[in-house]
């Protein structure tokens, strides 16, 4: 798998081809030959050309998260995420289902992240499946990057590449397909290794980090997307997860479940669940519980629907 984008022009004349290309054609700050031999030009994160669009000072994001936090210090976490392939209204939105491993720090410009998951994001990809993807930031959003778009994650394996699509996805009430996504500190070492589906996939070095270079202090598991705010008042219809919402339940909501973190001990445990945070249940909510393999969760929802305006 490798990380592919392609743009299909259509009927444009010269002159939106030109205005195209010279938004989009931002200068590299490197180039990194993928395991196929794909070519993938790297731009500053803030010079993505999802931020030339004057709309998204605009954007907010709205969650539907469990939290773990302030009773262990993570070393770890895994969760077996439910893989959809949601509608997107706007290329400039996104949707994704991830976990978060973050530490704060000791300022509020300090916090640290690591994040694993898929997503749908047309703009950063040019189309709109689904991808496994990660990000990372030290400096609480003010650096990092997905994927492989500036140094920092070390890609190790040539089989599962981040930013690569994900051809199975569920199909609701009739087949599931899944991602087993785990996270986990190797004490020799001290970097933070990333494992899909048995995988070992790479690895970020320890060194990138402040506050996150030991253990995390909170982890936590669900669904976010971009409302980019396109037509005042209105919400987006960007749907989260399946586009359905939890209580529709298995084979129909998006899940996650056999989810664990890990404690300094490197103890596999269960989330101690803090906070279930919903930026607004009637777009988009989320359901928590637990069963033999371990904590549970449905979530998504629609956007855009009579009860969320």
């Amino acid at each position: 798998m490798a990380l592919i984008s392609t743009t299909s022009f259509g009927e444009l004349d010269e002159v939106e081809i030109q205005r195209y290309l010279k938004r989009v054609n931002k200068p590299a700050v490197k180039s990194i030959k993928s395991p196929d031999g794909d070519i993938i030009d790297c731009v500053d994160m803030y010079k993505q050309p999802v931020f030339d669009h004057p709309l998204m000072k605009n954007h907010t994001i709205r969650y539907a998260i469990i939290q773990s936090k302030n009773v262990a210090k993570y070393v770890g976490a895994e969760a077996n995420l439910n893989l959809w392939k949601p509608h997107v209204a706007h290329a400039e939105e996104f949707s994704l289902a991830q976990m978060w491993l973050i530490a704060n720090g000791e300022s509020t410009t300090d916090l640290n992240s690591i994040e694993v998951g898929w997503q749908a994001y047309p703009r950063l990809y040019g189309d709109d499946n689904p991808r496994l993807f990660i990000f990372w930031t030290s400096k609480s959003y003010r650096n990092g990057c997905y994927n492989l778009q500036c140094e920092g994650f070390v890609q190790k394996s040539s089989i599962t590449v981040v930013g690569a699509a994900l051809e199975q996805v569920s199909t609701y009430n009739v087949q599931m397909a899944y991602l087993f996504v785990i996270v986990k500190k190797d004490f020799t070492s001290g970097d933070w290794w990333l494992i899909i589906n048995g995988t070992p996939v790479g690895y970020w070095p320890r060194a990138l980090f402040t506050s996150l270079q030991n253990f995390a202090e909170r982890v936590d598991f669900g669904g976010e997307i971009v409302n980019a705010k396109f037509i005042a008042g209105e919400h987006t219809e960007t749907a989260m997860g399946s586009g359905h919402y939890s209580w529709e339940g298995y084979g129909k909501a998006c899940s996650m479940d056999q989810i664990h973190v890990y404690d300094e001990r490197d103890i596999m445990t269960e989330p101690y669940i803090t906070n279930i945070f919903m930026t607004n249940r009637h777009c988009y909510d989320l359901y928590a519980g637990t069963n033999n393999l371990g904590t549970y969760i449905f979530f998504g929802g629609p956007g855009r629907n009579v009860n969320c305006q």
